[in-house]
């Protein structure tokens, strides 16, 4: 993961630690320890102060990255954690894992704030650049896509890859033709999955 100002990034490990390295030199600037199993995912806050990782060991933790300590170890799932994603604005973090759960985490007091149960694992996950909309990747092949604002989920889009069927259930503001829109721009950038 690219710390935002560009300045460093972050290499998760099977051995369970984060490595930091400074840019552009390339020198390594810290080790992350707390993990007791492979990392699988990482990723910076929007101020680059503090990465969120996800692990084999079934838990999410929060690092300060200047003092590379360990701030908090977030637990709810019991399976791998495959993903984690930060809104722009810092406060929630979503993970996901292979107990078909994706939990929403208030960074602020560290407590659940959501809790979604799917049929498939949970693998990847990721938020719009103005935290709007969450796209979840399922080990199944199916996305959604997340209507997010104020904490509170408005709609989900089911996008499945060509061959599949796609279901959609929405509660309000969207259309068909944005719907559409985005099946096509996958489309067009030549995904080999889409049709």
């Amino acid at each position: 993961a690219m710390r935002p100002d560009g300045q460093q990034f972050a290499s998760a490990s099977r051995d369970g630690t984060i490595r930091l390295w400074s840019l552009p030199e390339g020198k390594e600037a810290g080790t992350l320890v707390g993990h007791d199993a492979d990392v699988l995912a990482i990723t910076y806050s929007p101020d680059g102060k503090t990465l969120a990782s996800a692990s084999y060991d079934k838990t999410v933790r929060l690092w300060d990255v200047a003092k590379a300590s360990s701030l908090r170890v977030l637990k709810g799932h019991k399976d791998w954690v495959f993903c984690v994603a930060m809104t722009p604005d810092g406060a929630y973090l979503f993970s996901g894992a292979g107990d078909e759960v994706g939990i929403l985490w208030n960074l602020k007091t560290g407590e659940i704030a959501d809790e979604f149960q799917f049929d498939s694992d949970v693998t990847a996950a990721d938020f719009s650049s103005d935290g709007k909309l969450l796209a979840i990747g399922f080990m199944s092949g199916q996305v959604w896509l997340t209507q997010f604002a104020d904490g509170q989920w408005k709609y989900q889009d089911m996008l499945a890859p060509a061959g599949k069927q796609v279901e959609v259930s929405r509660a309000d503001q969207i259309q068909p033709s944005e719907y559409l829109e985005l099946h096509n721009n996958a489309t067009q950038q030549g995904n080999p999955e889409w049709s």
